[in-house]
């Protein structure tokens, strides 16, 4: 997760105790890192991608 921080922020380091929206995020990037995180998971996981995208729907998360 730092890393796709760092990319969407262009910031380094982040630590593990910084804050998103207080490194300067809004909702719109975080909109951006939930996307890339997806392809992410599915590039990298076996969790199947409906899977994911339910869990973000039933946090409120995604709206698609």
């Amino acid at each position: 997760m730092c890393k796709l921080w760092s990319d969407i922020l262009h910031l380094n380091p982040i630590g593990i105790h910084d804050t998103f929206f207080d490194l300067g995020g809004n909702s719109i990037l975080a909109a951006k890192m939930l996307i890339q995180l997806e392809r992410f998971l599915e590039k990298n996981t076996s969790a199947p991608s409906r899977h994911i995208r339910a869990s973000l729907q039933a946090n409120g998360l995604r709206n698609s």
